[in-house]
C-alpha cells in the first residue's frame, strides 16, 4: 500500500488508538499500516470499530449520562438521532436537548441505550426488534390463541 500523504511504501504494524468520551479515556492496539518515510499511521477500520465497541460496552456496564456520552453510545449502537428517537417514543429534539445537556435524559433511556450498545457487543437484535415492534404496531383485529 502506498501513503495517501506521500505516495511512499507502507508497512503492516500495530498503533495506539485513543478514544476519549467526556472525562474518559480508552486506549487499545490496533492493527493498520504505517508510511516509512512520514510515519503516518492509516488504521485498520474494523479494528478501530471494535474497540470503540469495547468502550461503549464499558460505559453501558458502567453508567453514563453526560450528553457527550450518549452522543458516542448512540453512534456505537448504529443509530441517528432520528432512530434513536423513533426507537424510544420521543422527539428528535428531546435526542438534541439531551446531547447539548440541554436536558437530563430520563434512566430509562439510558438504560435501553446502553442495552442497545451491549445488544450489538452480542450480535444479538433481540432489544432492537422489540422496540421496532412498538414503533408501528401491528393492527390485527382478531387473533385465535
Amino acid at each position: 500500500m502506498k501513503c495517501i500523504n506521500c505516495k511512499q511504501d507502507c508497512v503492516e504494524t500495530i498503533g495506539l488508538h485513543v478514544i476519549k468520551v467526556d472525562l474518559h479515556k480508552f486506549e487499545g492496539l490496533v492493527s493498520g499500516v504505517k508510511c516509512k518515510s512520514c510515519e503516518i499511521f492509516y488504521e485498520n477500520g474494523p479494528a478501530s470499530i471494535e474497540l470503540e465497541l469495547t468502550a461503549g460496552v464499558w460505559l453501558a456496564e458502567h453508567g453514563f449520562q453526560t450528553g457527550e456520552e450518549i452522543i458516542f453510545m448512540r453512534k456505537v449502537a448504529g443509530l441517528s438521532a432520528v432512530n434513536l428517537a423513533n426507537l424510544l417514543g420521543v422527539s428528535t429534539k428531546i435526542i438534541s436537548e439531551w446531547e447539548m445537556e440541554k436536558r437530563a435524559a430520563c434512566k430509562s433511556a439510558l438504560i435501553i441505550l446502553g442495552e442497545l450498545v451491549l445488544s450489538v457487543h452480542r450480535k444479538n437484535t433481540i432489544i432492537n426488534d422489540k422496540l421496532k415492534c412498538y414503533e408501528k404496531p401491528s393492527k390485527i383485529e382478531y387473533i385465535h390463541l
